[in-house]
């Protein structure tokens, strides 16, 4: 049987030190009178319960705060279309809205489909899950795209040379879209093609046997890649399936899609090749002669577009110029000072010696001198 070390009294000492509160930290009762109201509360703690936001500011934040409105993978539940203009016009635009923020009627709701819908997550059974932006349903021919000039960038019809573009090959055999977050940089070459991207959000084609509707956002399963090379750009399309498909739990790998959709693979190769041929363009070519990737090569191709829309941003790659980056991201990341609107200044020419830094010696100064590479 063992007994305590420390008597019975000194234990009542100090239990009272630790009940003890100075009066000058003691909370009282506040008052605060709002509206003709009486609202009475406790200092201390309590300010960390959750109360209703009072003002705009409050309800920006709150309702959409930093983490959830940027990393907040849930948010493609909350999303709404708005248009603007007739269809088959050269006006026509579709929006894209918060709808957390309930009646309110500013630009606070506004959603960029490119920089604010996340990339991709994981679902509860660990596995990596993309959000897909479907920009053509299946069965269409109005060649439609994510505008990256036009503010919030909404969804446009496409235009060459003063028209509106429609495919004349025939009607658009899957659904068509785009990965947001992502950009393939007209300046970056990949290591796989030797070629600059085409300067878009990476696109998908999804293998559903059903349409999805213009501008809806889906949970995308991703199966694999292909890269077409387009007037010598490199122009990767993503070939996955909406998860919430009951395809998606068969289509696993490239055999899975001959196996459970055969003929697919070879409309989709087909279409690329010969789309543009019936207005008078050669045919497309491909990587690798049109070989459909492994995941761990497509995983590859979606992680350097990501990286391209990141530097992008941050003013690494690319003239932010030409492009809209209005987002709430964007926004995010001026208010943090991560990146800026203003070009970086000037800074001239320099040249540093490719030698260890040490106090230079008369030898060195004067083949410095000498040398027309420091002139």
């Amino acid at each position: 049987m063992y007994r305590s070390l420390v008597s019975n009294k000194f234990c009542a000492r100090a239990a009272s030190r630790l009940t003890y509160v100075p009066r000058r930290f003691l909370r009282v009762d506040k008052v605060l009178h709002r509206d003709g109201k009486e609202k009475r509360f406790s200092l201390g703690w309590h300010h960390m319960q959750e109360q209703k936001p009072r003002t705009q500011q409050e309800k920006w934040h709150r309702a959409i705060s930093i983490p959830s409105r940027v990393l907040n993978y849930d948010l493609v539940n909350s999303l709404a279309l708005k248009t603007n203009g007739d269809r088959d016009t050269k006006e026509w635009r579709l929006f894209y809205e918060t709808t957390k923020l309930g009646d309110e009627t500013s630009d606070l709701k506004n959603i960029s489909p490119w920089h604010d819908i996340p990339l991709a997550f994981k679902n509860d059974k660990e596995e990596l899950i993309f959000n897909y932006v479907n920009e053509i349903p299946k069965g269409e021919r109005a060649k439609m795209e994510c505008s990256l000039n036009d503010a919030w960038n909404p969804l446009k019809q496409d235009i060459k040379k003063g028209k509106l573009r429609y495919f004349t090959y025939g009607d658009l055999p899957f659904n068509y879209g785009f990965l947001p977050q992502t950009w393939e940089c007209p300046d970056t070459k990949n290591e796989m093609t030797g070629l600059g991207g085409d300067n878009d959000p990476i696109d998908v084609v999804e293998l559903s046997p059903e349409s999805i509707s213009m501008g809806e956002v889906t949970n995308l399963k991703v199966i694999s890649v292909v890269g077409m090379i387009d007037e010598g750009e490199t122009d990767w399309k993503v070939i996955g399936i909406n998860t919430q498909h009951p395809l998606a739990a068969q289509l696993n790998s490239v055999e899975d899609i001959d196996k459970y959709l055969p003929g697919v693979r070879d409309t989709i190769i087909d279409w690329f090749r010969m789309y543009k041929t019936t207005d008078g363009k050669p045919e497309n070519s491909f990587y690798n002669d049109g070989e459909f990737l492994g995941p761990d090569e497509t995983l590859e191709v979606i992680k350097e577009c990501h990286f391209n829309w990141m530097n992008l941003l941050l003013g690494r790659q690319g003239e932010k110029k030409k492009y809209s980056l209005e987002s709430v991201h964007y926004k995010m990341l001026l208010a943090q000072k991560i990146t800026s609107r203003a070009e970086a200044p000037y800074m001239g020419v320099f040249q540093i010696l490719d030698e260890e830094e040490k106090f230079p010696s008369k030898s060195d100064l004067e083949r410095i001198e000498n040398d027309p590479k420091f002139k």
